[in-house]
């Protein structure tokens, strides 16, 4: 049986408020992938589709070109309605990626915009994904 002093269940549970304390600041805090991708889809809604491009690694900037990238936004807004907001993001890794899936309300559906990162926290794919509807 251990036995503790009082001051050493004190330390002790000042330690564990400190570990509580450090755990929410870090959850509450978004990754900066998922600060990147909500920011992207920030651009794409408010039509800044070249600051956007800028999120890409270079190598697919050429395909995701600010022309392209407005043609993705008006076919979601065509098929969906017009944009709300951004409901909330989860953090996930696919294929061996990290990727965040960003939950984007239009008039008539949530849906999800995957979006995948290298290394360098740079944009490296994005897919449309069906989301399950928030209770």
């Amino acid at each position: 049986m251990v036995c503790m002093t009082r001051s050493h269940m004190f330390w002790a549970a000042g330690a564990l408020a400190l570990v509580l304390a450090l755990s929410a600041a870090h959850a509450a805090s978004p990754s900066p992938d998922r600060a990147v991708a909500q920011a992207f889809v920030q651009d794409l809604s408010s039509g800044q589709f070249a600051q956007a491009e800028t999120r890409f690694r270079p190598q697919l900037r050429q395909l995701a070109t600010p022309a392209k990238l407005r043609e993705l936004w008006q076919l979601l807004e065509h098929k969906f309605g017009p944009y709300q907001k951004i409901d909330s993001s989860d953090s996930v890794t696919v294929q061996g990626h990290p990727t965040v899936i960003v939950h984007v309300t239009f008039k008539r559906l949530t849906v999800g915009l995957e979006v995948s990162f290298n290394k360098a926290h740079q944009i490296g794919g994005l897919h449309v994904v069906p989301v399950q509807p928030t209770p």
